[in-house]
């Protein structure tokens, strides 16, 4: 169930600002996971960092593949703007650039 919790819960980053500030300076693959297992686990999802990993790094795996195209109009443009120390390179890799 844990992978399951993962894709269902990666949209809802996608359309929540909150969740995104969280994650998007974090540079450090590790600690980016770790955020996202944390923050899933607040919100009622339970995945560990390992379903991350297998899930979305290892397999460089868009996530936004996942979405159906309702999902997709939701998000469009919806990419949280560069800070002035841009984003980080964790959330660049799992959702593309800022």
């Amino acid at each position: 169930m844990s992978d399951t919790d993962l894709k269902a819960f990666l949209p809802r980053v996608l359309k929540d600002s909150v969740l995104q500030d969280q994650l998007k300076n974090v540079t450090d693959k590790d600690k980016f996971t770790q955020t996202l297992v944390r923050l899933g686990k607040d919100n009622g999802f339970h995945f560990t960092a390992e379903d991350v990993d297998a899930s979305l790094f290892r397999s460089k795996k868009n996530p936004l593949d996942e979405l159906s195209e309702a999902d997709l109009a939701l998000v469009a443009g919806g990419r949280p703007a560069a800070t002035s120390d841009g984003c980080g390179s964790a959330w660049t890799t799992l959702f593309g650039p800022c």
